[in-house]
């Protein structure tokens, strides 16, 4: 019995130890709490907003937007279109430090929402911060919060069990913006969804599921079914034995119903997925890593991922209708943040992804090499992937075209598609890509950087790019940004409507019309 005792005291010892250890923080310098964000009313000069950089090349997407502005009319040129009705809702890092000591990824950039609203020909501007608890965290003690600390606060080391269980903390949701239930909501890789006002982008709070699903990674990039208008996600739970838990949301609602459950040991980094009418594809990289390692690391989050090429890349295909997994392959092994689309024809289904032969973009990242000029390259072919299920032989082509940032006409999600939108490798091209020929075409503009080039169709359209694209670009000589509107079908400008300041690059967003609730 006395040994017994001994062992158990050992071990809630030891238990003891690896918290301190699991909580302990990474040491950060003491920083005073900065100066409130100013706000301005209808700035009217670019010099009255205050800038970061004088810099000329692209340094400038990558410096930080403190000012919190509204804007009632931007200054246009050209055409725009009176039959635009909606807001153009776009999220992304915009703070990088305080007080010049800043973070080392960009990713880790404090989250700005904005918002630019047409009505009638007149386009309005606002942004703000996202009030989240690790920003309003950052300011109150003055100093930068750790970003993997912050992600590391909660359990999955199921050796100890539920000594460790608490929320993860880092929500700073800078990524992407989502529908969830009857709020707009600001989204990143972390299960926290951050509701927001549409129109004053005040931040109404952390959204509350409806259920009781728990883990630590979703992806950026849900996807909504254009039928049912349900909308699908992946999240990720850490523990000795990891969990894909594949679930879906219907409108209107905030309860997470899980389709399915995929067990591994080892989880592999996911931004995206694949959504057609009969089935979700998981598509998993060998970027994988070890829930221990996170576990003690004091390592950036994404540092502990390691590339396993041997292990190729692994596809999965789960039945919608069974939550079933039906089918699981391997093919060449290869890097994906992005998912262009999928579909089913003729017995056959199509992914389309952009690819990258390893995981080096990861590293891109870094706001020191982001900052430099010129920046490394590593490659994001489309890759056209056709599982035959007749023969039940995988296609596999790599085709020559570079692209980024992938968007299509929205109604085509899960669909057969001709064409997709996005962005050559350095920012310098909005491209247009046919995929039924296999040629692009693309606007470009010299001392001009764009962002995610979005695809809105004209009211009782007929052809699927019959639309604008709209994207946030900045003109690094002139050192602010403005939005363009492309015509669609010829890639052409149309009009512009011009900032007084810079907005820092940032990654995603959505239009919604005026009749949306």
């Amino acid at each position: 019995m006395n040994s017994k005792r001994t062992v158990g005291v050992l071990l809630c010892i030891s238990a003891l130890f690896l918290a301190f250890l699991y909580f302990y923080p990474r040491k950060m310098q003491e920083l005073p709490i900065p100066e409130e964000n100013q706000t301005t009313k209808n700035p009217t000069k670019p010099e009255e907003i205050k800038q970061e950089s004088t810099t000329a090349s692209n340094d400038l997407g990558f410096m930080a937007l403190n000012q919190e502005i509204s804007i009632d009319a931007l200054a246009t040129q050209g055409i725009i279109p009176t039959w635009l009705n909606g807001s153009l809702l776009r999220n992304g890092p915009a703070q990088f430090s305080l007080n010049n000591v800043g973070f080392a990824n960009f990713f880790d950039g404090f989250a700005m929402v904005h918002r630019f609203t047409f009505n009638n020909g007149i386009i309005s501007y606002a942004n703000k911060f996202l009030e989240t608890k690790y920003r309003t965290k950052a300011l109150k003690k003055g100093k930068l919060p750790n970003p993997f600390q912050e992600r590391k606060k909660s359990s999955w080391f199921s050796a100890i069990g539920k000594l460790f269980t608490k929320a993860p903390e880092y929500d700073n949701a800078n990524t992407n913006i989502t529908r969830i239930g009857n709020d707009f909501a600001a989204i990143t890789e972390t299960p926290f969804y951050i509701a927001f006002d549409p129109q004053t982008l005040q931040t109404k709070g952390h959204v509350v599921f409806d259920d009781k699903l728990e883990g630590h990674l979703v992806t950026a990039h849900p996807l909504t079914d254009t039928a049912s208008q349900e909308t699908f996600n992946i999240l990720t739970q850490y523990g000795n034995t990891s969990t894909y838990h594949i679930y879906y949301t219907k409108p209107g609602s905030t309860k997470r119903t899980v389709l399915a459950t995929i067990n591994t040991k080892h989880p592999a980094y996911m931004h995206s997925f694949g959504l057609t009418e009969n089935f979700i594809v998981l598509m998993l990289a060998p970027f994988i890593v070890n829930p221990f390692d996170l576990m003690f690391s004091d390592k950036a989050f994404i540092d502990n991922f390691v590339w396993k090429p041997e292990q190729k890349t692994e596809i999965l295909l789960i039945d919608r209708k069974t939550g079933k997994q039906i089918s699981a392959q391997k093919i060449e092994p290869f890097f994906f943040f992005h998912t262009i689309n999928c579909f089913e024809q003729n017995n056959k289904l199509h992914i389309d992804v952009i690819s990258y032969d390893d995981h080096r973009v990861v590293y891109s990242q870094k706001i020191n090499l982001l900052r430099e000029t010129p920046q490394p390259t590593y490659g994001g072919h489309v890759k056209h992937i056709t599982i035959d299920f007749a023969t039940k032989k995988t296609a596999v082509e790599k085709k020559s075209i570079l692209f980024e940032r992938p968007r299509i006409n929205e109604k085509y999600q899960g669909k057969a598609y001709s064409f997709a939108y996005g962005t050559d490798l350095d920012k310098k091209q909005i491209i247009k890509y046919d995929r039924d020929h296999n040629v692009t075409i693309s606007w470009q503009e010299a001392g001009y950087f764009v962002g995610e080039p979005i695809f809105v169709a004209k009211p009782g359209c007929s052809h699927e790019d019959d639309g604008v694209i709209l994207s946030v670009v900045l003109d690094a000589a002139k050192k602010h940004s403005l939005l363009l509107i492309l015509d669609a079908r010829s890639i052409k400008e149309l009009g512009r409507a011009i900032m007084p300041h810079h907005i820092p690059f940032d990654f995603h967003g959505n239009f919604y019309t005026h009749k949306e609730p």
